[in-house]
């Protein structure tokens, strides 16, 4: 499967050059005969975690009771909602998909999945009184608060459903689910599926949409069986090398010291990009054969460099692992997340790092299936006690339109979606230290910062937004330009720099 981000680029190339691409691609296909095919798998065992859920899984456990793997997404509905049809839906969503019907347990100290063969979710519906002046300003109080609710993960279901009645034909639908169970292409396949059932049982049609051919336990399998293979040892061994000595502290400017990382909260910032600007990006993407991931990861990679001057500037981020067309229908986690180490030397230009993360992009695509959680366990790599991941600082890259997320609305309804952002806005529990995610549509490119309140205080990350932008608009007039001759800083500032620079951190 080729992801969003490489086949821009092989859309781009000259007609020659794209054939010959495909007539290797074919080649290597054909040539990869040893290759673990993702099957049906026996049960009788205990279902393994796969390599993602057993981050996540390590991570709930050093702070338990957290909402920071709550996925949220909230729909206001305009319209009459027939509940014993939504409670239907979900019924038939469970039956499908296993991974709705899944809690963890250790056995012998080890997390396991356990599938239960039914289950009946329950539709909580709260009526918002009349009394309140803002009913929607209200019931989005209560949706950020139901949001943030933690769930335990031995008990089932890991998602809940809150429909806030503000009217008869006025509702908001909140949809929590733990991020052990869902990536993004889950939950937006999800969504379809519920538009689906419930248009096809409004319109009278109980014909259901069957049961997958895999599910996600079958993945987390074949998973397992795939570390044993010749050719992913070789690439295993690959990825260590790249990144040995490389994993290390990176000197952020935070304004306080660490504390107690259970009690952790995180802020976010919201900003969005120029018009002028997108359209400079949507030139240099095209001109320089990149993508918009690349140039802001870039930018990122250029920001946490000027902060820190830190040569290995460690970022992590997430890939689709999706093996085959056959997962595509399928709930779960499929992600596998990175560590991008990106080399920036004193007096580089904009050119020199975007080309350096165009390489290492298409590099770790090659070894996207390679699961960093075993290549970190296999580095003995220590893991600060107080910090919260194995890196500090996290990028991601959402590159579709909320509007294309469901098909053509039941009718006589109306459907606005509220994300992430829109819901959990403040005092969550962080993931990261520092966790930008940008985001593009079709007409807008914006971004969220997500930031421990422990560590940065809110002008710190408004400062770092403005720096954002600005060497972001440097890169855009200039590729040329030495990314060390950009102005960021100034007065007290401007010496926290001078320090930083005449400090050797690259021990």
């Amino acid at each position: 499967m080729i992801d969003n981000n490489r086949l821009e680029i092989i859309n781009k190339l000259p007609e020659e050059k794209r054939k010959e691409f495909y007539r290797k691609l074919q080649k290597k296909i054909a040539n990869q005969k040893t290759e673990v095919t993702l099957r049906k798998y026996d049960r009788s065992e205990l279902i393994p975690l796969s390599t993602i859920q057993e981050q996540i899984w390590f991570y709930e456990q050093i702070i338990p009771e957290n909402a920071a793997y709550n996925v949220p997404i909230a729909l206001h509905l305009k319209g009459y909602i027939h509940k014993d049809l939504l409670q239907q839906v979900m019924e038939d969503i469970t039956k499908r998909h296993e991974i709705l019907r899944t809690t963890f347990k250790m056995v012998e100290g080890v997390p396991y999945q356990f599938i239960q063969d039914e289950i009946k979710p329950e539709i909580q519906i709260i009526n918002i009184d009349d009394y309140h002046e803002d009913k929607r300003e209200y019931a989005m109080k209560l949706v950020s608060e139901y949001a943030k609710l933690s769930f335990d993960l031995s008990v089932c279901p890991l998602f809940r459903m809150v429909l806030f009645q503000l009217d008869e034909n006025d509702q908001i639908l909140l949809f929590v689910i733990h991020h052990l169970l869902c990536d993004n292409w889950s939950l937006r396949l999800l969504i379809n599926e519920i538009v689906t059932l419930y248009k096809n049982k409004l319109d009278g049609n109980t014909k259901s949409l069957g049961i997958p051919s895999i599910q996600y336990a079958d993945y987390c399998f074949w998973e397992r069986d795939i570390m044993k293979n010749s050719a992913f040892i070789e690439k295993a061994d690959y990825m260590k090398t790249k990144l040995k000595d490389k994993i290390r502290e990176l000197p952020l400017p935070y304004d306080h010291k660490r504390g107690d990382i259970n009690k952790w909260k995180s802020k976010s910032l919201s900003f969005q990009l120029g018009d002028v600007q997108r359209e400079k990006i949507k030139e240099l993407t095209i001109n320089e054969n990149k993508t918009t991931y690349m140039v802001l990861f870039s930018v990122y990679s250029i920001l946490i460099y000027r902060y820190t001057r830190v040569r290995d500037i460690l970022i992590g981020t997430s890939f689709s692992n999706r093996p085959n067309v056959n997962s595509e229908f399928v709930l779960g986690p499929f992600i596998n997340i990175l560590m991008m180490v990106t080399e920036i030397e004193k007096g580089c230009t904009f050119r020199e790092v975007l080309n350096k993360v165009r390489d290492n992009v298409l590099d770790y695509h090659e070894h996207r299936k390679i699961p960093m959680y075993s290549i970190i366990k296999d580095l003995n790599i220590e893991r600060n006690a107080n910090t919260l991941s194995m890196f500090q600082v996290f990028f991601d890259f959402l590159n579709f339109d909320l509007e294309e997320w469901v098909i053509e609305a039941p009718k006589d309804l109306k459907m606005e979606f509220y994300i992430h952002y829109d819901i959990l806005n403040d005092l969550n529990t962080p993931k990261f230290d520092l966790d930008l995610t940008m985001w593009e549509t079709k007409d807008k490119i914006g971004g969220n910062i997500e930031y421990a309140i422990d560590v940065f205080e809110d002008e710190t990350i408004q400062e770092m937004v403005k720096h954002f932008k600005i060497l972001l608009d440097a890169m855009l007039t200039n590729l040329d330009e030495k990314i060390d001759n950009i102005p960021l800083f100034q007065g007290y500032n401007q010496s926290y720099e001078k320090l930083i620079q005449e400090t050797d951190f690259n021990f």
